[in-house]
């Protein structure tokens, strides 16, 4: 490819991109006037009862759909497009990816715990058990929690996790049983 062509792609692809960012503020703000005299957000919170600004995720989410479409664009008749597509999809992947694995990092063993928990059957609805401070019958075992109902009628969510880590206390009726983690 010759020098000369290089620069031609490069400033049409960078005329695409400033002609996308010009665009994009003139439909952001065309965009405003009339979700403003319509009154969205009024009209969304006497529907729903709920305050959002509907208007701005509109006006964003139009003006970035603009931009990005000039961006791509551009980068295209330069010819990195592909290249700039790949590196924003790995990044994307990555973000997933991180996400995923801190949404997972507390389910994972609870879910792993409620397993346990479940198959050695050393736990059953309706046992009065005290596991640190809580102290209330079983109402209910999950895979990933267990729900204990208190004397005082509450109900509260302990992670499966807390019975393989901590010693539970089982009132069977006749003695006191302790559980230790593993047994």
């Amino acid at each position: 490819m010759e020098a000369s062509e290089l620069i031609n792609r490069f400033a049409i692809g960078a005329f695409f991109i400033f002609f996308g960012i010009i665009l994009g503020k003139i439909v952001s703000t065309l965009l405003k006037r009339i979700l403003r005299r319509i009154e969205l957000n009024d009209i969304f919170s006497r529907l729903t009862s709920k305050s959002l600004k509907l208007e701005e995720l509109i006006v964003l989410f139009v003006s970035s759909f603009v931009y990005l479409l000039f961006i791509i664009i551009g980068l295209n008749v330069i010819g990195i497009a592909t290249i700039i597509f790949n590196l924003i999809s790995v990044f994307v992947l990555l973000v997933i990816l991180g996400i995923l694995l801190l949404t997972l990092k507390d389910f994972l063993p609870n879910l792993f715990a409620g397993f346990f928990v479940i198959s050695r059957k050393h736990l059953k609805e309706g046992q009065h058990v005290r596991i640190d401070k809580i102290e209330g019958f079983i109402d209910h075992i999950d895979l990933s929690e267990t729900r204990i109902k208190t004397k005082d009628g509450d109900s509260l969510l302990v992670p499966n996790s807390q019975f393989i880590r901590k010693a539970v206390l089982i009132f069977d009726g006749k003695k006191e049983k302790v559980k230790k983690r593993g047994q």
